[in-house]
């Protein structure tokens, strides 16, 4: 079995990737992950999954047909968006190498974009992380029992609020202990869809109306500011006088240089946070626990793990009223969900959504002035994440192998695992 990959580091495809890998093979399955941004040589992550390395083509073209003969494939798992450029071989090579074909399909807008539709009709079995992104295959005519709906996953005894003495800690580190109110965004500057231009209006809009807020509240933003495919949101931050009211998380890195770790912006040994050396689970948790409330103004989500590892921390948060966000966030009671402004169709043939930067700015308010809703919803927010956790998750997606007859490998000492 191979699985691919396109990213490495904390990113949802690459998290979905390792815990998939990892559980196969504590099945008794042989699973590798041919990961996308492995170069040079085999690597082990931490979670023990063996990664292959590219040739020389970016996304693989060169060397995804050899390593399925050469590791006598029975079924790829492809987790990756398959409406990049690059990436029209794959449906061609699995057919040639007479493989089961499993997609995960990136369904963060509506409707169905028609550059997905060969792909999906080219699948053995197509995989949607939300019950948004199931309405928008069955809307689009794909029906039968081939289409699962598997969600992403939280570690819920990892992501665990923090006691009082850790979360000074990283106040103290990040340089926010003049703060009593803190909202967080976790959202990578790739390309605009993340939209910080509207959550900075928002912010501005919120620190206006409220003096108090402006007084004691900072937003944190963890993320790359000068991603080359991205919006230069330092530059955005300062032409809007945010520069005291915005501060990016930055990173440092530990004496043996083996990771880094959170630091506040301007730090002289540290460096902006950028997402090919991220932080791991054990930071993650300290950022999301620093904050009182989680804020996104993205166009457009297929699911969101920053919603769902901060909720298990019990921390609830604001988001656009479309997509993905209404399951996570307005079912549940979880946080509070903005208005949107608009709909923008983009190259693909689909709709993305622009958040209303006035009922975003109200949402902010809104928790701000009321400390018991916050509370409320933030115990929302952590029950509601039982569902999501890894152990529930995970089986399903032995389901998808076993759907084509492939058992576990007979290992003599027994099933791989960590």
């Amino acid at each position: 079995m191979l699985l691919t990959n396109s990213t490495h580091g904390y990113f949802g495809y690459s998290i979905v990737a390792k815990r998939v890998c990892q559980y196969l093979r504590q099945q008794g399955h042989d699973c590798i992950i041919f990961g996308l941004q492995t170069i040079g040589r085999v690597i082990e992550d931490e979670l023990s999954n063996k990664n292959i390395p590219l040739f020389f083509h970016p996304w693989g073209a060169d060397a995804l047909g050899h390593y399925l003969k050469a590791h006598k494939t029975d079924i790829l798992i492809s987790i990756l968006d398959l409406f990049q450029p690059g990436i029209e071989y794959l449906p061609r090579t699995v057919k040639e190498q007479k493989v089961v074909w499993a997609a995960h399909i990136t369904t963060n807008h509506m409707p169905l974009s028609p550059f997905l539709v060969g792909p999906i009709k080219e699948a053995d079995v197509a995989i949607v992380p939300s019950k948004f992104g199931l309405q928008v295959l069955r809307e689009a005519g794909f029906t039968g029992p081939d289409i699962f709906q598997i969600s992403h996953g939280v570690d819920t005894k990892f992501f665990s609020p923090l006691s009082g003495e850790e979360r000074e800690e990283i106040r103290r580190k990040l340089g926010v202990l003049d703060k009593s109110t803190i909202l967080l965004c976790v959202a990578r500057n790739k390309g605009g869809v993340k939209n910080y231009p509207d959550l900075f209006k928002a912010w501005k809009l919120a620190l206006g109306n409220i003096p108090n807020l402006k007084k004691e509240g900072i937003l944190l933003v963890l993320s790359y500011p000068e991603e080359p495919e991205g919006v230069r949101i330092d530059h955005l931050r300062n032409l809007m006088g945010l520069q005291n009211h915005v501060k990016f998380i930055w990173a440092k890195p530990t004496s043996d240089w083996s990771s880094v770790e959170p630091t506040y912006e301007g730090d002289a040994n540290g460096f902006p946070h950028q997402p090919n050396w991220g932080f791991d689970e054990k930071n993650m948790r300290k950022i999301y626990g620093l904050a009182d409330c989680m804020i996104f103004s993205t166009q457009a989500e297929s699911f969101c793990f920053p919603v769902i590892e901060s909720a298990a921390m019990g921390i609830p948060s604001i988001a656009p009223n479309h997509t993905v966000f209404p399951e996570l966030i307005g079912e549940p009671k979880a946080g509070l969900l903005a208005d949107i402004k608009m709909a923008t169709t983009i190259p693909l043939l689909s709709d993305i959504f622009n958040v209303d930067p006035i009922s975003l700015a109200g949402c902010i308010a809104q928790l701000y002035e009321d400390e018991n809703l916050r509370k409320e919803l933030g115990k929302n927010a952590l029950e509601n994440t039982r569902q999501y956790g890894w152990d529930r998750i995970l089986p399903r997606w032995a389901e998808v192998v076993e759907r084509f007859g492939v058992p576990p490998c007979d290992y003599s000492k027994g099933t791989l695992g960590v």
